[in-house]
Formats: C-alpha cells, structure tokens, sequence
C-alpha cells in the first residue's frame, strides 16, 4: 500500500493518538536517541514542536551548545520512541537530523518556532554554559529574534514503527519511504 506526500496515514495516526490525549503535554515528550562514539546511544526526552506541513519532517528545539548537537554532527542518524498512553500505541521513528542554528540559510522555521514557545522557555536559551540565568533574561527573552545557541532540530522521517497496544493481540505496522512514496506492511511482533 503506497500514499501521497500529502497524504501520510502514519501522521494521520500520530495525529489521532496526540488528540486523544488527556493532557496534550504528555503527549508533547518523545525519546530521541542519538549515537556517540565513545558512550554508545544517548537517550533523552525532548519536546516535540510539530510536523513540518503535509511531510515527513518532525521538529524540536535545542541549545547548541548541547552534546546532542555534536552528536548529529558526527552521525546524523537519530531514532525517536514516543508513546501515548491514552491512544495505547507506541511509534518508533527513525530518519536523519538536521540542527538549522542562527547560520542556517533559511531562518524562518527557526524564527517560527522561536516565537511560539513560552517566554520562560525562551529564556533557559540566554543561560550561560552552567545553566545560570542573567538577570535581564526574561526581557532578554521576549525578542523576536532568538538568541545565537537557539537551534530548530528538524528530523526526516524515512521509517515508522507502529505498535498497537489497544487490541488483542497487539498489532505491529511499518511505514517506510519507497521509491514510489510511503508503503507499509503489517509485521509480526
């Protein structure tokens, strides 16, 4: 089975299951896992900020002066697993990260997504590398404009694994990007 672009059953999917959340801020943490040479994978929860429009590109936001960063730098293959508890699926994506910093061409995702986050999110960005705040960090933080160590963190989804707790028994899926679009099977668990 194969879908358009525009039309990506899994997204439809990971749409359906956010909305059935009770609290749409469980709903906003995923696990994103990236590798490092010297420690293996590194795990940690991040906030998910959206989905790029009708595609396959999934959003966060990070400090790049994080170990994360450096990470994607080496190997730019990540793997995120969220789980929702209301809708009782857990998806496994995989693809590849691209960090857009204040030198990325096109500012205007980073600037987007800026602007919609809180201010008291805004400015953790204007803390100093040990995590101390400046005095001048909320005004600091209403800008417009974020501040250079801000990075839009932009996946490229290229496989989905769908596992469907809700029924008995439970039922696995795969997504992947063909050469024809996305296609998916039903695998054994």
């Amino acid at each position: 089975m194969t879908n358009t672009e525009n039309n990506i059953e899994w997204r439809g999917l990971i749409d359906r299951a956010v909305s059935l959340a009770d609290n749409v801020n469980t709903a906003a943490y995923l696990q994103l896992a990236t590798f490092d040479d010297d420690r293996g994978a590194q795990v940690r929860t991040l906030v998910f900020r959206g989905f790029s429009d009708n595609s396959d590109r999934l959003f966060m936001a990070t400090d790049l002066r994080s170990d994360k960063v450096k990470q994607v730098i080496t190997d730019n293959r990540v793997q995120v697993a969220w789980y929702f508890s209301e809708a009782r699926e857990q998806y496994r994506l995989s693809g590849t990260m691209a960090c857009l910093g204040s030198s990325a061409v096109d500012q205007e995702p980073r600037r987007a997504l800026w602007n919609a986050m809180s201010l008291s999110v805004r400015a953790s960005f204007f803390c100093d590398a040990m995590g101390q705040e400046p005095k001048d960090a909320k005004e600091l933080a209403a800008s417009a404009t974020p501040p250079d160590y801000f990075a839009l963190l932009s996946m490229t989804i290229s496989e989905v694994e769908l596992l469907s707790l809700a029924q008995s028994p439970h039922m696995r899926r795969r997504f992947w990007l063909g050469d024809n679009g996305w296609e998916n099977e039903r695998i054994a668990l």
